[in-house]
């Protein structure tokens, strides 16, 4: 049986930070996820960029 602690999860991994944001105002609806997968301490970090985005008829964008 796997621990509680443990949930199948990025922030399982030690090491691993994440953020997010969701802004909801009127008819915006848009949010940013960060992953960062270095510990904050390290320098000269290479870190990806990542964009999606979705319009009216499941149209899908990206930037990657």
């Amino acid at each position: 049986m796997a621990s509680e602690h443990f949930k199948n999860s990025l922030t399982d991994i030690p090491g691993i930070h994440l953020g997010q944001l969701t802004l909801a105002e009127g008819e915006v609806q848009t949010g940013v996820t960060v992953i960062l997968p270095y510990p904050l301490n390290v320098r000269n970090r290479k870190l990806f960029l990542g964009s999606f985005a979705s319009g009216n008829w499941n149209e899908w964008t990206g930037l990657h």
